[in-house]
C-alpha cells in the first residue's frame, strides 16, 4: 500500500501548524531566484488570519 500524506488543505481553514504547509518547495525557490535575479515577482491571495 502506497503511504499517502495527509493533506492539510481540504479544511478550508487557515492552516496554523508550519509543518502543514508542505509541497511549496519549488514554488518558493522559483521566487527566490527571480527575486535574486532582479526581476519583478506578485504573491497574490487572500488574507484570512485573525490572530
Amino acid at each position: 500500500m502506497t503511504n499517502i500524506p495527509h493533506n492539510p488543505f481540504t479544511n478550508r481553514s487557515t492552516i496554523k501548524n508550519e509543518h502543514d504547509f508542505v509541497g511549496r518547495e519549488q514554488a518558493i525557490t522559483n521566487i527566490l531566484s527571480r527575486v535574486r535575479n532582479g526581476d519583478s515577482v506578485s504573491m497574490v491571495g487572500t488574507k484570512n488570519y485573525s490572530p
